[in-house]
């Protein structure tokens, strides 16, 4: 209760309002999102390894490869993919093609 103006005590309600403009960062998550499907909806074979060879990701045109190695997220790719991988990420270059299946595949750190 609060004294008004003649002395008698009144009810006395206040409130706080606060906001910011969130525009910009709207736009900055739906940039991300729109970015983040590249990899999902190429064509082409997309993989996340670890330096290890650690398979971290793979899109769905990846499908035949695990497949054909027999792996799925968290296993090691096959062997022969392994030393392109670590010779990529230790000289953070894009390493030249396998050839895989009677194609030419490239890989960068």
């Amino acid at each position: 209760m609060v004294p008004d103006t003649e002395g008698q005590s009144r009810e006395c309600h206040r409130r706080a309002v606060l906001g910011r403009d969130i525009t910009e960062q709207r736009r900055a998550e739906e940039q991300i999102r729109n970015l983040s499907r590249f990899p999902e909806e190429n064509p082409n074979p997309v993989m996340r390894l670890t330096p290890d060879g650690v398979l971290l990701y793979a899109n769905p045109s990846s499908r035949p490869f695990l497949t054909h190695w027999n792996i799925g997220i968290g296993q090691l790719v096959a062997e022969d993919c392994r030393t392109p991988v670590r010779e990529a990420f230790v000289s953070r270059r894009q390493k030249p093609s396998k050839h895989i299946w009677e194609r030419d595949y490239s890989g960068a750190p």
